[in-house]
C-alpha cells in the first residue's frame, strides 16, 4: 500500500508497506490526530481561567502542573515502552485522558481539582509523546521515518485549524460543557484506536541509560536544541491568548495561520524538506522562529498577527523531526532511549516555559515573545556553529584518506 510519503528507490522500486503496517500507521495518525486535538484545544483555556477570576499566574501554574508531572514521570515511560510495547503504553496513554476529562467534569472551578486534572494529562502526554514516536519507528522502514514523522506532525497542526476556535466558543458562551463534552469524544476515540494497532516490538539490541546518551556530546547537542524549539513555542503558545485578549485581536488570527504554515512543510512540502540538509534546515528554522515571534510581539492588528503566525509555523514545521531524525542517526544502539531522551528535553522546555513565561507576563506579556525571539537568534547561531563543525570535520576526511 503506498503512504502519501512513499519514496522511490531505483533499486527496488517504490518503497511501499505491507497493508498491515499501512493499516497501523494510518490509525496511529488518527489516533495521534486524537490526543494532539484534546492537547492543542487547551490553549484556549486560560479565557476560562481567567473568567473564573485567577490570574496570569495561576494559567502558568495549570500549566506548570501538567508539564511538570510530563516530566517527572518521563523516567517511567521508557520502562513502560521496553517492558509492555509501544501498543500497550498507548493504550494506557489514553485511559488516562479519559480519566482528566472526567476529573475536569468534577473540578468545576476548584483550583487544587484542576491542578490534579492537569497532572493527570501531564502523565497521558508523557507516555504518548514517547510512544507514539517509537511505535511509528517499528513500524516504518528507515528510509520512510523522517518523512513519516513530517506526516504524523501534521495531527498537531490540523487541530488548531478548528479545534481551538470551538474551545475559545464554547469557553466564552459559557457552554463549559460542550468543550468537555467534545474532549470526552476525543479521549473514547484514542482508547479505541489504540487497541486496534498491532503489537510491535523493536529488534533486540543493545539497551542504553540516559546517562550514557548524555555524555555522548552529539546527542547533548541536539538535546539542546530540542530543549530551545520547545521552549519558545511552549511560551508563545501557552500565552497567546493573553496577548491577544490585549489587542482585542481573536486566537484563531494566531493558531490558523500557524498550522497553515506548519502544514505546508510537514505535508505537500515534506519531500523538499526531506530532500535538504538537516542543519541547514534547523538554522533556517530557528532564524524564521526568531523573526516571528519578535513580530507578534509588535503586532497590534489581526493581518500581522496572521502573518506573523504564519511565518512561525513555516520555521517550527521542521524542527523536531530534524532533531530526531539526527539523534536517531548519531546514536542508533536504542532508539527509544534515543527518542525518550530528545522529548524529555523537550518536555523539559515546556515545564519550564510556562513558569519563564508567567514571570516575564507578570511584567509584560511582550517580554515572554522578545524572549522567546533572543532564545531562536541564540539557537540558530548554536546551529551555524555545529554546522562549520561538521563542515570542518569533511574537509579533514580526505587528508586522512590520503595518508593511508
Amino acid at each position: 500500500m503506498n503512504l502519501p510519503f512513499s519514496q522511490k528507490n531505483e533499486s527496488s522500486g517504490p518503497a511501499v508497506l505491507d497493508s498491515r503496517r499501512a493499516r497501523d500507521y494510518l490509525l496511529l495518525w488518527v489516533l495521534a490526530f486524537c490526543h494532539y486535538s484534546a492537547a492543542l484545544s487547551f490553549f484556549a483555556f486560560p479565557l476560562q481561567v481567567v473568567r473564573w477570576g485567577y490570574s496570569t499566574m495561576t494559567v502558568a501554574l495549570l500549566a506548570f502542573a501538567m508539564d511538570g508531572t510530563l516530566v517527572v514521570v518521563r523516567p517511567a515511560v521508557k520502562w513502560l515502552i521496553d517492558r509492555f510495547l509501544a501498543k500497550n503504553s498507548l493504550v494506557l496513554s489514553s485511559a488516562f485522558l479519559v480519566a482528566t476529562v472526567l476529573m475536569l467534569f468534577a473540578a468545576g472551578d476548584s483550583l487544587p481539582l484542576l491542578l490534579l486534572a492537569k497532572a493527570m494529562q501531564g502523565v497521558s502526554l508523557s507516555i504518548f509523546l514517547v510512544a507514539n514516536l517509537v511505535y511509528l519507528h517499528v513500524t516504518l522502514p528507515p528510509s520512510m521515518t523522517r518523512r513519516g514523522m513530517l506526516w504524523l506532525g501534521t495531527t498537531a497542526m490540523l487541530p488548531q485549524l478548528f479545534m481551538i476556535s470551538y474551545a475559545e466558543w464554547a469557553i466564552m458562551s459559557g457552554r463549559l460543557w460542550a468543550y468537555y463534552g467534545m474532549l470526552l469524544v476525543l479521549a473514547l476515540g484514542a482508547c479505541v484506536l489504540s487497541a486496534l494497532l498491532t503489537p510491535r516490538s523493536a529488534k533486540p539490541g543493545e539497551r542504553v541509560t540516559m546517562g550514557f546518551l548524555m555524555k555522548e556530546r552529539s546527542f547533548r547537542k541536539l538535546a539542546l536544541l530540542a530543549f530551545s524549539q520547545a521552549f519558545i513555542i511552549c511560551m508563545t503558545n501557552n500565552f497567546i491568548a493573553l496577548l491577544l485578549g490585549e489587542r482585542d485581536v481573536p486566537v484563531s488570527a494566531f493558531f490558523v495561520p500557524f498550522a497553515l504554515g506548519t502544514l505546508l512543510l510537514r505535508g505537500p512540502f515534506a519531500t523538499l524538506v526531506d530532500a535538504r540538509d538537516p542543519h541547514r534546515i534547523l538554522v533556517a528554522g530557528f532564524c524564521a522562529v526568531a523573526a516571528s515571534t519578535a513580530g507578534l510581539a509588535l503586532s497590534r492588528t489581526w493581518e500581522l498577527t496572521a502573518s506573523f503566525a504564519f511565518l512561525l509555523g513555516i520555521g517550527f514545521a521542521p524542527l523536531q523531526s530534524t532533531v530526531i531524525a539526527l539523534a536517531v542517526d548519531a546514536c542508533p544502539r536504542d532508539r527509544t532511549a534515543v527518542i525518550t531522551g530528545i522529548m524529555t528535553a523537550e518536555d523539559t522546555a515546556w515545564a519550564t516555559g510556562p513558569l519563564v513565561g508567567g514571570v516575564l507576563g507578570s511584567a509584560a506579556v511582550t517580554l515572554i515573545y522578545w524572549g522567546g525571539s533572543l532564545a531562536g537568534v541564540a539557537a540558530a547561531l548554536f546551529g551555524k556553529t555545529m554546522l562549520g563543525n561538521r563542515h570542518g570535520a569533511k574537509k579533514e576526511e580526505p587528508r586522512g584518506g590520503d595518508s593511508s
